[in-house]
């Protein structure tokens, strides 16, 4: 799985550094050179990754493919879907995002910072980044993550339940910093867990929320017919109850079981 293939990953490349690269405190990122697997070159062809906050050494997959397509291309980034492939393993579903040029190179850089800043949240309100990669010859870079699923026509789509869930991610998401600026329901996806926030190209990562009057809170709360004041409270009540051992192991239990299933 993807995950297995990641386990690896990191575990060998805990065993040496790298050649940091030299922009790299320019972003603010803690990156390494690292050799890729070989993808087909119909869609692109990694060659080095920013591995955040990492040391990694030279670690080539020669079985690991991408099979994808490009299902959507403008003139500066085009966005592939497919899997990962090791030998006959799959992995759940990935999107790439490949950029052509500077200007687009950028525009990554800005939204691969924002997900290292929701870190946390990953894979339970917005997708999972696999890693930022560029080409060998520079001219192309290319932002890997977590498939989430086709977004929403209309706030309305959703049911109670999964209005509440997206309110409360989005809350947990200014507590990080993080203010989306675009919280339409196009940038909203439906997932087995509920819904993710995605596109994160109009971010601020200097986000310090004010709670209930927070203006994106209002007006997200106003489209989905809730009260933010209340369901903020509510928030709060539920992050300050203290876990019991059976939801400790329920939780547990159902990492393990995503990890190994993609469940």
């Amino acid at each position: 799985t993807d995950a297995a293939m990641l386990v690896l990953f990191y575990a060998h490349a805990a065993l040496g550094a790298g050649k940091r690269y030299a922009d790299a405190t320019a972003t603010g990122i803690i990156a390494m050179r690292v050799t890729l697997p070989t993808f087909p070159t119909s869609v692109f062809q990694p060659h080095e990754g920013l591995i955040s906050k990492s040391r990694a050494s030279f670690f080539p997959l020669p079985w690991v493919q991408f099979d994808g397509d490009v299902q959507s291309s403008s003139n500066d980034v085009s966005i592939a879907y497919g899997r990962l492939i090791f030998l006959f393993v799959a992995s759940r579903s990935l999107a790439a995002k490949i950029a052509h040029g500077p200007s687009a190179t950028q525009h990554l850089v800005r939204k691969y910072n924002a997900y290292g800043a929701m870190r946390t949240l990953q894979g339970a309100a917005i997708p999972k980044v696999i890693g930022m990669f560029a080409t060998k010859d520079r001219k192309n870079t290319v932002l890997m993550m977590s498939y989430a699923g086709k977004a929403l026509r209309a706030f309305s789509e959703l049911e109670p339940r999964d209005k509440l869930t997206l309110f409360h991610r989005l809350v947990r998401l200014h507590k990080t910093g993080v203010q989306h600026n675009d919280l339409e329901p196009r940038n909203v996806t439906q997932s087995s867990s509920g819904p993710l926030i995605i596109d994160f190209d109009r971010a601020s990562l200097d986000h310090n929320c004010p709670g209930a009057s927070c203006k994106e809170l209002q007006q997200v709360a106003q489209a989905l017919d809730l009260d933010p004041a209340a369901e903020i409270r509510t928030l709060a009540e539920e992050t300050a109850t203290p876990p019991t051992i059976y939801s400790i192991v329920v939780a547990f239990i159902s990492v393990v079981v995503s990890a190994l299933f993609g469940v």
